[in-house]
């Protein structure tokens, strides 16, 4: 994967906030980037002929065989899940396993980490006793993790301001790779024409560095992205509906959870161009909370740029409309 980056005026920036101070009043102005040329070049108007399962296996053998070692993030939830499973029918070796539960109390039981605590450890708890090599790792982000991330270079260091914010370390050596289950079809209806728009506002903006694999999308195999798009676009277009939900996604390209979600944490059909923080980071906030620290978050929260509240500054960057035909 390209290390995603913000342009303006020319200029590249690894930093999204970085871009945005250097824009001033004129940061819809913004491009970001994250795919190479052999994607965008890529012909997504035509649907892959081979299935979607065929094209999952093929991305699991071609990840294994082009690592000596391989991390797989996994959370439980329909993504991952579905990732995981294509390693296991496959019989494909994964070196390592992660999962990472956050507090900011260093009390990991509130609801922002249920679907962990309840179904995903006791799943991979067992799972261990099969796979006897693979390396199952559990990452507590805690109280000191946030004292140290909620300070004064949040916004040099971050891309956005969830407090839940992702992890994607990097690894030495060009033969080790992070493995997120990470795109998924965004698929919109413009005059009837077809189109899969991705913004900066995923996941994507936190994967920093050269050692990272989206699964779902990726130089090395774009027609697994293209065969998700083509399958939602297909059932959209059968259906009549304008545009397409995360619900459909689930249930057409991916498999069943290992985790359920909490009910008060079901997520909603949401406009991900403007997503400012995701209700796990909301549940623990108010059922973890930390006077000391949640000061220092509405602080990084009421600070500006070029007199703008970063607030309000908090929007989506299209990273990439894809062409999927009529």
């Amino acid at each position: 994967m390209s290390i995603i980056y913000w342009e303006y005026a020319g200029t590249r920036y690894k930093r999204k906030f970085q871009a945005i101070q250097a824009a001033g009043r004129d940061f819809h102005k913004i491009k970001c980037g994250i795919f190479d040329d052999s994607i965008l070049s890529f012909d997504f108007s035509v649907e892959p002929p081979q299935t979607l399962s065929q094209l999952i296996d093929e991305r699991c053998y071609q990840l294994r065989d082009k690592y000596s070692y391989i991390k797989l993030w996994f959370s439980g939830g329909t993504d991952s899940t579905t990732v995981l499973n294509g390693f296991l029918q496959n019989n494909i070796y994964i070196d390592e396993i992660i999962v990472y539960s956050q507090s900011l109390t260093d009390d990991f039981n509130h609801i922002g980490n249920y679907e962990l605590n309840e179904f995903t450890l006791p799943y991979l708890k067992n799972l261990s006793k099969h796979l006897t090599k693979t390396k199952f790792t559990h990452y507590l982000v805690g109280y000191r993790d946030y004292l140290k991330f909620l300070d004064d270079t949040w916004l040099e260091k971050k891309n956005d301001l969830d407090i839940r914010t992702m992890f994607s370390p990097r690894l030495r050596g060009s033969n080790f790779c992070n493995i997120y289950a990470d795109l998924y079809p965004r698929i919109s209806n413009i005059q009837n024409k077809y189109y899969d728009i991705q913004y900066d506002t995923d996941n994507v903006s936190q994967y920093q560095h050269k050692n990272v694999e989206l699964f779902y999308t990726s130089s090395d195999l774009p027609s697994l992205h293209a065969k998700q798009c083509h399958i939602v676009k297909n059932y959209l277009k059968t259906t009549k509906q304008i545009s397409s939900t995360k619900q459909i996604v689930r249930e057409l390209v991916r498999d069943i959870p290992v985790a359920k979600e909490h009910p008060s944490l079901i997520k909603t059909e949401t406009d991900l161009k403007d997503r400012f923080f995701c209700l796990k980071s909301g549940a623990m906030m108010k059922q973890d909370p930390n006077a000391k620290l949640i000061d220092r978050y509405k602080y990084i929260l009421n600070s500006k740029i070029n007199g703008i509240s970063v607030k309000n500054l908090n929007v989506g960057f299209k990273l990439s409309e894809i062409y999927l035909g009529e």
